[in-house]
């Protein structure tokens, strides 16, 4: 469900962001954007997915 490098991102304590939006070509044109800033980058097709990658990730990474 979530590609590897993103996930890997995750443990190199870079800021992160979660990007949400309904069209593909929207969240890879966000996603490149950040990427190219330094941020680690996360995309989500809907709000259900973003949930789901957001208790997942940031809050295991947060608090624990």
């Amino acid at each position: 469900m979530y590609p590897k490098q993103e996930v890997s991102c995750m443990n190199e304590n870079k800021r992160c962001i979660l990007i949400v939006d309904d069209e593909p070509k929207m969240v890879r044109a966000l996603r490149d954007f950040f990427k190219a800033g330094g941020f680690c980058v996360l995309g989500a097709k809907d709000g259900i997915e973003a949930l789901e990658i957001f208790f997942i990730f940031f809050t295991v990474k947060h608090f624990s």
